[in-house]
Parts: C-alpha cells; structure tokens; sequence
C-alpha cells in the first residue's frame, strides 16, 4: 500500500499491477442466451448476468436465481420466448420488475412487488412472448436463501480433499 501511494507514474505502479487480468480481455459480455427445448435450464449461485438475458424455452423450462448472481449492470431486460414452458425467476429483495409487454396467450405471466418501486438496487424489464406457458418473478424467501446454504454445504462436504 505504502508503495502505491508513493507511486508517481504508472511505470512505479506496474510491478504492483502486473498479476491483475488484464480490462481489455475481461471485458463482460452485454447479453446471454439460454436455450430450453425439451428440456431444462438452472442458473443459480454465483454466476455473470449481463445487460440482456434472452430466454428461449420450449417444452421445457427455465429457473433463474439472481439472488447470489454477480449482476453487471443496474438494469437488465430479460428478453423471454416460451413456448409450452415454465420460466422461473428469483430475484433478490428490492427488485423492481418491469412487465414492457409480455405478450401472453394461453399463459400466466405474473410477478411480485413487495417494496416501493424506484427505491430499488436492481431494475428487471420483462419482455417477450409466452404461449402455453407460465413466466412468475418472484422474490427470494427465506426458505430459499436456507436451502442455498444447505446446498452449499453439501457440495463443500462431497469435494474432495
């Protein structure tokens, strides 16, 4: 610390840079498709969501957990095709979600609000079409935030040493 401090250009900061990845690479990516055809697709955990999540699902199905995701952006549209499908997704508390027009026949679209919106960390836009399906936004509880734990220290338990 001491040294970056007293560190003049960036030529005296280098030596204390050098093992960092490099921006340029490390860029994220802006959106992310995931594809459910006769089958189903689990984000949950840590994992990168993008400024646009494109959701394609089939007669199959779709959970996404953003409750423990590393989230890039303040706002994030989730861009939803489904088709004889089910699209879960679990947001953390706080979060609005915006519906700009699912376009629903046959189906159930619906999502929970259980805080003044704009006061939020998180912005969720919903758009789409939903046909045969069912699309619910819902909001963590506890029950999921425990089996998160749960599942976590099962997998510590089941590595091997």
């Amino acid at each position: 610390m001491t040294a970056a401090y007293r560190a003049r250009t960036y030529g005296e900061l280098d030596p204390l840079t050098k093992d960092l990845p490099d921006v340029t690479t490390a860029t994220p990516k802006q959106e992310l498709t995931l594809r459910a055809q006769g089958s189903s697709v689990r984000r949950e955990g840590r994992w990168a969501v993008p400024r646009r999540l494109v959701v394609e699902a089939k007669h199959g199905g779709v959970r996404l957990d953003l409750t423990k995701a590393v989230v890039l952006a303040n706002e994030v549209e989730v861009a939803i095709t489904a088709a004889h499908a089910s699209v879960r997704i679990i947001v953390p508390p706080g979060t609005d979600v915006v519906d700009e027009g699912v376009a629903a026949t046959w189906s159930s679209v619906s999502y929970e609000q259980h805080h003044e919106p704009g006061r939020s960390r998180l912005r969720l836009r919903l758009t789409g079409s939903s046909r045969h399906s069912s699309v619910k936004v819902r909001t963590a509880t506890i029950f999921d935030l425990w089996l998160q734990r749960l599942k976590s220290r099962w997998r510590q338990f089941l590595r091997p040493s």
